[in-house]
């Protein structure tokens, strides 16, 4: 454990002008740090009168966002036993409320907070009631294994009755039980830097093959194996600085449309009214490691195409070595290879495609847990349900199936043709027997 914070959970703020969740607590620095609300004007509350608000509450209130302002809160001491504790505060802190965030904070002076606090039993704990709990925080140097980490403090501490206990943040839930591991995550991750080396390595062997006699013409008139190589650096470079910022801009673009859908979540909606919004950020620094991996992964790419133009024959050279081999062996041997690496290639964006169809499929089920709950409620059988999301799952599967015919009839012709047809073996075939293949198996991923 790297450290800790602690704090005292008074009560839910109560004021029609709120249309948001607020709450009453007494935390310390770290506490504070943990719910991101730290004010960055002023400071946490010491005396017993002063409170540390957020900006979101004092707009609503209608109170200045000043330093010694007066702000009166009302807060719900005991929910069962309809308990309420109207006191006015100076303020001694202001930080900017998120409008993504569910709870909006108030911070007392511990003070306060022990003089006010309802003494929750471990009755009403079992029961949901808070009020009057103490929390703690607790900092890791890291998140490897982390369930276990809490399993173990919490036995230490000995929060092993009902309504204690130390739950991760919500913010590390992308690796639970509802979602996917971390290991498939890194093998998904390595699966697309493996297709896109083998794209673009692929692209380069057949580029530089295709133009293999410019190359010995190059060396015919005294250049270098090294300025060869050179200029196949240089056209990779070129090639990087004009498509990765374009392919930036469309990951961007196509994240910020999928955010919302890919964010949503019906009981937080619920929970939070028009105040929850999805946040998307624009880091640099991912953008500066992701235009990294790619220009590492075009080099490692192009490194085998650098090795055959440093290596290649004069035209004389290559007519007299010709002459002596066996064409149609060699040629038989090129194709192979490329139907090896094609095949190789097109397995693992089947791959791919089929975690991303199944993945999509079962977070929009576990993002609507409770919407179906109610749908079950309100008196839709299992079977019912089961044959509603079996429908959606056909609906996605139709609708990928169709966006694939089109961009196979009208982008692939294209594509392809500006790709190979300067290889003298290419010959345009256009099929859409793999897309008829993969139906069978996404139809199966769709019905479960």
């Amino acid at each position: 454990m790297e450290r800790y914070g602690s704090g005292i959970f008074l009560g839910s703020g109560i004021d029609e002008r709120f249309g948001f969740s607020v709450e009453v607590r007494y935390a310390d620095k770290n506490m504070a740090e943990s719910y991101n609300c730290i004010p960055t004007t002023g400071r946490l509350p010491e005396k017993e009168n002063e409170a540390a608000v957020s900006s979101i509450i004092l707009e609503a209130l209608g109170v200045p966002q000043k330093l010694g302002e007066e702000v009166t809160l009302t807060w719900e001491v005991n929910p069962t036993q309809k308990q309420y504790k109207t006191d006015t505060f100076r303020i001694c802190g202001i930080w900017q409320g998120d409008k993504a965030v569910l709870g909006q904070m108030v911070w007392v002076s511990e003070a306060y907070a022990k003089k006010n606090s309802y003494s929750v039993t471990q009755e009403e704990l079992e029961n949901g009631i808070y009020n009057g709990s103490k929390d703690y925080s607790v900092w890791y140097k890291n998140l490897w294994n982390l369930e276990k980490k809490i399993e173990n403090i919490s036995k230490a501490a000995g929060f092993t009755r009902a309504g204690t206990g130390l739950e991760a943040n919500p913010a590390y839930n992308l690796f639970d039980k509802d979602s996917f591991s971390f290991s498939s995550l890194i093998v998904m991750i390595l699966f697309v830097i493996l297709a896109g080396y083998l794209i673009i390595y692929n692209i380069f062997s057949i580029s530089v093959k295709t133009d293999i006699r410019a190359y010995g013409l190059l060396k015919n008139v005294g250049t270098t194996g090294k300025q060869l190589k050179k200029i196949v650096h240089m056209q990779a470079w070129r090639l990087s600085v004009v498509g990765i910022p374009i392919g930036l801009l469309c990951g961007y673009l196509a994240g910020l449309c999928m955010a919302p859908s890919l964010t949503a979540d019906a009981e937080i909606s619920e929970q939070a009214g028009q105040t929850a919004q999805t946040v998307v950020s624009a880091n640099p620094l991912i953008f500066l490691a992701a235009a990294l991996l790619t220009l590492i992964t075009v080099y490692l790419s192009s490194l085998q195409a650098c090795k055959m133009v440093e290596n290649v024959l004069k035209v004389n050279d290559m007519i007299n070595v010709s002459s002596v081999l066996d064409m149609k062996a060699s040629f038989q041997r090129f194709v192979s290879k490329y139907y090896m690496i094609g095949g190789f290639l097109v397995v693992i964006l089947a791959f791919i495609g089929i975690m991303n169809f199944f993945n999509t499929t079962a977070t929009s089920v576990i993002s609507r847990k409770k919407e179906l709950a109610l749908l079950e409620v309100v008196g839709m059988t299992k079977k019912q349900i089961s044959k509603m999301l079996v429908t959606e799952g056909f609906i996605y599967l139709g609708g990928a199936f169709v966006i694939a015919i089109v961009l196979i009839v009208f982008g692939a012709e294209k594509i392809l043709s500006n790709t190979f047809a300067k290889a003298f073996f290419f010959q345009m075939h256009l099929t859409i027997v793999p897309c008829l293949l993969m139906l069978p198996i996404l139809t199966g991923i769709a019905y479960m």
